[in-house]
């Protein structure tokens, strides 16, 4: 059977602790997951770890691990680090996904959800909703490279292009044109133990199995295909989501894994 992480009931904050905003409990250190693999590893002697959580050398370690399953929870589920916040817009029709320092929203993003609504010049007043369509019908429907300073519709198709997307009308030069967007943001490097655990705790579990596969998907003497391939399988099922083969195969060189070899 597979961990599951359990909520613990709400603790009072000690000084220097900040609350999640998703729990009502003092957020969860990635110390927690680190100490349930090492676990599952039967790896709990601090002092003689085969797969040490951080790594004075630099070599990867179950810190670097854990980032990765991060990057890839974020991949696979977008809604992780969602985010709806107002966003500027480029001229013309061609839009990049948000960038803080271009479109004035507090993250950058790894990919484009959802287009909500027209905001007026001041970027907070609601304005006309804006409406999905697929970029072919969006190019044979509409009158292609018409420029205004309200938009109504939008397409992405990140198969194609992740860091791009359009809106019709596209946006007329020297124009202030705003929309509340929502994005899937770059999620936060954690740096040691200690440090919280970037995504909503609901993700833990995942973060775990995928942890327990990339361990054991290396190429050294405690590798398991077979047990990796599960854990791989568990980390989808957790998150209700169907992986590219191309995640499973081949057995990976370098990492954590063959830094134990």
């Amino acid at each position: 059977a597979f961990r599951v992480f359990r909520r613990r009931e709400a603790a009072p904050p000690e000084e220097g602790n900040t609350r999640s905003r998703w729990e009502g409990r003092i957020a969860m250190l990635c110390s927690e997951i680190l100490r349930s693999v090492s676990g599952k590893l039967q790896d709990e002697d601090e002092g003689a770890r085969r797969w040490p959580w951080e790594s004075a050398s630099g070599a990867y370690s179950l810190m670097d691990s854990l980032n990765a399953a991060v990057r890839e929870i974020v991949m696979q589920r977008p809604d992780a680090t969602a985010r709806t916040e107002p966003m500027r817009l480029e001229p013309g029709m061609m839009q990049r996904i948000t960038r803080a320092d271009i479109h004035m929203t507090s993250r950058n993003a790894v990919s484009l959800i959802n287009v909500i609504q027209n905001l007026a010049p001041d970027g907070n007043t609601p304005g006309r909703p804006v409406f999905r369509v697929e970029l072919d019908a969006l190019r044979t429907a509409a009158a292609w490279g018409k420029a205004g300073v309200r938009v109504e519709n939008w397409a992405y198709s990140p198969l194609d292009n992740r860091e791009a997307f359009w809106v019709y009308p596209g946006v007329e030069s020297g124009r202030d044109v705003w929309i509340e967007a929502v994005y899937s943001a770059e999620p936060v490097r954690a740096a040691t133990p200690s440090d919280r655990f970037p995504l909503p705790e609901s993700f833990a579990n995942a973060a775990y199995l995928w942890m327990l596969f990339d361990v054991l998907a290396g190429d050294h003497s405690e590798s398991n295909f077979a047990k990796a391939q599960a854990f791989l399988q568990a980390f989808a099922q957790s998150l209700g989501v169907k992986l590219q083969t191309d995640l499973a195969f081949p057995i990976r060189q370098g990492g954590v894994n063959d830094a134990q070899a």
